[in-house]
């Protein structure tokens, strides 16, 4: 029963009261009725039955407030996941919008869409190309858009990279012929051929003064699966960084990188042989760090789905390399050399990016002194401490076997 300020149901007074009364006017399980004054006519009977269906009706208010909740966080999840397949966007041929998905469409409906954004985000210039999603986007590509994309992508310098490489390696299989599985795994020519087309000899760049050979390596691949496997990230990851970046930095990054990175293999395995351009691409993923910190602050809508697109690219970059780090030919040492230097040479071109002058001064000053302190650290090491075998000098062909 409802009951005035400092009132029982009967109208006594009392000193004490409970929450109900505070709240709702009404006494509930926690009130204090032994404090009543003499002559209340409190029934405990009414009193217990009262408070069981205040119990019940509670229990089913929380119930539905639950239900509202649980369907209200479905929606909303529903809706960013709408939103999430609706835009995909690239560097180079820019923003998808995909028509909204219909109720009907249901979760076929919604792994199609999937399958459609990340054969977008693997190779782009083929889905633009084909027009292999024509019937699901708002807007189609124009001929003069597809011809735009397709020349940033074959006046790049990762594509002509990947020309020289594939060029290079075409002829050293045509030319000398291909090992066995047995003598390498990777599906090329043999130790000699690759010394002899450039691959990195601690021994010959030490004694012999051979220094071109800690550039040559990038452009040497000990096989097809080698050279398959670099140029779909080279040509991925290389292109979106090279729009994003620019041709100059991007140029800047790839060269010290696999430099640095031939120098750092010479430095801890002196005596062995590698080649590839698996450092260079470290230093590209090395220097996007920095890149992304240096616009991080940028929050605009464009600048956030393309730090999602970066995020993207550079697992799957990561998945890939990883595991080149351990077959032949291929050295750890140039894979972290090349990370280790990007991340230096990242941060030293990308600080103006920086809009607090501060930050981009001590940035700059940090990348540049890391750079340089990487640099003396390696080539003393390699001078002073590395040893590289006398036979590294004079490598001949292996015998040739069989009738």
């Amino acid at each position: 029963l409802p009951v005035a300020p400092g009132r029982d149901p009967s109208g006594h007074r009392f000193t004490v009261c409970c929450h109900g009364c505070a709240t709702a006017g009404r006494h509930d399980e926690t009130c204090q009725q032994s404090v009543f004054e003499e002559g209340s006519n409190f029934d405990p009977e009414a009193a217990a039955i009262e408070r069981e269906i205040m119990a019940g009706d509670r229990d089913i208010a929380l119930a539905m407030y639950m239900d509202e909740v649980e369907q209200w966080r479905f929606r909303r999840l529903q809706a960013r996941l709408q939103d999430v397949l609706r835009y995909v966007w690239d560097p180079v041929w820019g923003e998808i919008e995909f028509k909204p998905l219909s109720r009907e469409s249901g979760c076929r409906g919604r792994t199609r869409r999937i399958c459609i954004s990340s054969l977008f985000g693997t190779c782009p210039g083929v889905m633009v190309t084909c027009g292999c999603f024509r019937n699901d986007v708002t807007r189609q590509f124009s001929k003069t858009e597809v011809r735009r994309g397709w020349k940033r992508i074959l006046i790049s310098w990762s594509f002509s990279f990947a020309v020289v490489q594939v060029a290079l390696f075409v002829y050293l299989v045509t030319y000398y012929g291909m090992e066995s599985v047995e003598d390498n795994i990777m599906l090329g020519p043999n130790y000699y051929v690759l010394n002899l087309a450039g691959a990195k000899n601690a021994a010959l760049i030490k004694y012999d003064w051979e220094l071109w050979r800690l550039l040559s390596p990038m452009a040497v691949h000990a096989g097809w699966i080698h050279i398959a496997s670099n140029l779909l990230l080279q040509l991925r990851l290389g292109i979106v960084l090279e729009a994003l970046w620019g041709s100059l930095a991007w140029l800047v990054v790839y060269i010290s990188s696999g430099c640095f990175a031939s120098l750092a293999s010479c430095a801890v395995m002196p005596d062995t042989l590698s080649v590839g351009s698996s450092g260079a691409l470290c230093g590209l993923i090395g220097a996007w760090v920095p890149f992304i910190l240096t616009t991080w602050n940028q929050t605009l809508p464009r600048d956030i789905k393309m730090r999602n697109a970066q995020l993207m690219v550079v697992v799957f970059s990561i998945v890939i390399m990883v595991p080149l780090s351990f077959v032949p030919m291929v050295d750890w040492a140039a894979h972290i050399g090349g990370t280790l230097m990007g991340l230096a040479v990242g941060a030293a071109c990308f600080a103006d990016r920086i809009q607090t002058r501060s930050w981009r001064i001590g940035t700059r000053v940090v990348g540049v002194v890391c750079t340089v302190v990487q640099w003396v650290a390696c080539v003393a090491w390699f001078i002073f401490i590395s040893e590289p075998r006398e036979e590294l000098r004079d490598i001949r062909p292996p015998p040739v076997t069989g009738g």
